[in-house]
């Protein structure tokens, strides 16, 4: 949860930080709204996984895991070539700024929202699939609830991560 909710937490706080510098605020409900939805579906996702392979056993069960972390690994060696694509600073945040500005001089919010949709959804679908396969490995209500507190730590962390970043990134 750390490391994929960190991916999609310097999304969000670059476009939280940039409406801010504008004076946009009163665009931040489209922000926290299209986050809510991403978590929400992120876990509607992680349901219906879990109906998938709870009726599988033996061998299907695990060819059906198999090919879902096949899946996982395809969607992170996307995920790292485009971020590898975006490194550079000045374009990272001429990447952000094109998408927060258009959606602010056209008045639609759909491009603001449909921004931190998908790098919230990516990121969160992502989560599903390894913690998922974590859970299946869990032979023990002793190693689901270390799963469970290590999800709940990192959840933790990652709201620090975004105050920390979202007012250092407002004094830059």
């Amino acid at each position: 949860i750390l490391r994929e909710g960190f991916e999609a937490l310097i999304i969000v706080a670059a476009v939280v930080a940039y409406l801010l510098k504008t004076g946009n605020e009163k665009r931040m409900s489209i922000v926290y709204s299209s986050l809510g939805v991403a978590i929400v579906l992120s876990f509607v996702m992680a349901w219906i996984m879990n109906l998938i392979f709870a009726g599988a056993a033996g061998q299907k069960r695990e060819v059906m895991e198999g090919a879902v972390m096949l899946i996982a690994v395809g969607l992170l060696f996307y995920v790292g070539f485009w971020l590898l694509s975006n490194a550079g600073a000045k374009k990272w945040s001429k990447y952000i700024q094109s998408h927060v500005s258009e959606s602010i001089s056209a008045g639609s919010a759909k491009a603001l929202w449909w921004t931190v949709f998908l790098a919230v959804y990516r990121e969160g679908a992502e989560t599903v699939l390894f913690y998922l396969a974590l859970l299946f490995d869990a032979k023990s209500p002793a190693a689901t609830s270390m799963v469970a507190a290590g999800f709940v730590a990192g959840l933790a962390a990652l709201i620090i991560v975004y105050i920390v970043i979202k007012e250092f990134s407002l004094k830059i």
